[in-house]
């Protein structure tokens, strides 16, 4: 196992400074991985996987880098103020600063709404990658806000006042800001969320794609948007295995929850590739 050094740094993107942390082996690296973080709440439920598979892949030789997007975690910003644009902004950025100390992206591994923004970030930053991972992505962005709006609906029930997810859509197109499970949310970002699709950002500069799903049970099975989405990008000649990890959401769960299995795939992959 290679020996590593954890850098939590500050770095300048479009007049904001972003948090950045990176884990860099002692030797030469086998290459520079982004990781791409999911979006709102997810993110936190998602930290200590994220830390975890850093440290893996830093001690397979790998120099991984997890920054916050503006308006999320300890970067500069409010939530409210960023959007999808904004974020691939900052991945561009971020790469490109890390470039300038050395750091050769050659690998994306993307988490939920990660996955198509480090994606198209790649696409449209003419970045060739060897290899993706995606965890469980998120193949809609419509069907993802839909079911994000829901969490409001939800609770909205609970104090009986009874909104609905049209009504809240409604009032986001009007220019309201709407908190929701504690995030903020624009019509710009929800508007740019919405039209977000998997299936056009997976490309051959993606590389070699393994796609990372979890679900319980004894004979799990991937979803049928997400069996599409896969048959589509094949057609087209993306090269795509994909595999099912059992346990629980670990995005979503209450408690924090580490899969082990996702890690050691993830870092397994990378290496055997490298």
């Amino acid at each position: 196992m290679s020996a590593y050094e954890i850098h939590a740094d500050f770095v300048p993107v479009a007049g904001r400074r972003l948090f950045v942390l990176s884990h860099r082996p002692v030797a030469d690296t086998r290459g520079g991985v982004l990781l791409v973080p999911p979006f709102a709440e997810e993110m936190n439920k998602c930290r200590r996987m994220l830390a975890l598979v850093a440290q893996g892949l830093a001690g397979a030789g790998f120099w991984s880098v997890l920054p916050d997007l503006r308006g999320t975690g300890d970067s500069e910003g409010e939530f409210d103020a960023g959007s999808w644009s904004d974020w691939k902004e900052d991945l561009r950025g971020v790469a490109a600063a890390l470039g300038t100390e050395g750091w050769n992206l050659s690998s994306l591994v993307g988490i939920r709404c990660g996955a198509a923004l480090g994606l198209e970030t790649a696409r449209d930053s003419g970045w060739t990658l060897s290899n993706t991972v995606l965890w469980q992505p998120v193949v809609d962005g419509a069907r993802f806000l839909t079911q994000f709006l829901r969490t409001r609906v939800a609770a909205s029930l609970m104090e009986d006042r009874k909104e609905t997810v049209a009504g809240l859509n409604q009032r986001l197109a009007s220019g309201e800001a709407l908190e929701i499970a504690g995030y903020s949310l624009t019509a710009r970002l929800t508007d740019q969320l919405e039209a977000v699709r998997l299936s056009t950002a997976l490309g051959s500069h993606a590389g070699r794609v393994t796609w990372l799903e979890v679900h319980p049970g004894e004979t799990p099975e991937l979803p049928p948007a997400s069996r599409a989405c896969i048959e589509d990008a094949r057609t087209r000649g993306v090269c795509i295995d994909s595999a099912i990890v059992g346990g629980e959401p670990f995005w979503t769960s209450t408690e924090i929850v580490v899969n082990s299995e996702i890690i050691s795939k993830t870092v397994a992959t990378l290496a055997a590739a490298a």
